[in-house]
């Protein structure tokens, strides 16, 4: 039986040292105490899937106080049960259960400087993303030196606007980080700005 359901701090932590170290760039990887500082402020909310006990896939997510909209910090299947459909699972449970929030946003490496094998694992992805009922925004940001689009995953607020989402984005990140990294990492734009 596949189960979704929020997991404890504990939990996070070993995900984080089993998994989430393995299954993203060490450049993605924000550091354990910052994740549970915003954990114990409310402010990240964790999912594990599991079949029986067994860990098959996890999100963990950023949301702010005044808001009911999401950011998909890091959202993964263990390796082990990748290509097993689980990912879609994943998604289409996690949209069950979030009725009070109004939608999800994703940042998805854009690919546009990457060749060969790399450019295409970009392109299945956001591929993954499209056929699970996500829509490419035509936002777009620099993130810690890495280009990424914006996907939206509506669950409540299916006709905002990229303009009105760029605005919660904007919000989430000042929520997420101090004033000074957020000002030197962080770059959001409209396209129709570029």
């Amino acid at each position: 039986m596949t189960v979704l359901r929020e997991l404890t701090k504990e939990e996070i932590e070993i995900i984080y040292k089993e998994h989430l170290v393995n299954d993203f760039p060490v450049e993605e990887q924000k550091p354990l105490a910052f994740l549970l500082d915003l954990y114990d402020k409310g402010l990240y909310p964790c999912y594990g899937m599991f079949e029986e006990n067994t860990l098959v896939a996890y999100a963990f997510l950023v949301k702010t106080r005044e808001d009911s909209f999401l950011l998909m910090d890091y959202y993964a299947t263990v390796k082990a049960y990748r290509s097993g459909g689980y990912g879609s699972r994943f998604l289409s449970l996690l949209k069950e259960h979030c009725t009070k929030e109004s939608g999800i946003l994703f940042e998805v490496e854009s690919g546009a400087y990457e060749k060969g094998e790399a450019k295409e694992i970009c392109r299945r992805r956001i591929s993954f993303y499209e056929r699970n009922g996500l829509r490419m925004t035509k936002l777009w940001l620099v993130l810690f030196t890495v280009d990424m689009h914006v996907m939206y995953l509506p669950l409540k607020e299916e006709s905002i606007s990229d303009e009105a989402l760029l605005k919660k984005l904007d919000h989430i990140y000042q929520t997420m980080f101090p004033v000074e990294m957020y000002e030197n990492n962080i770059m959001l734009k409209d396209v129709r700005e570029a």
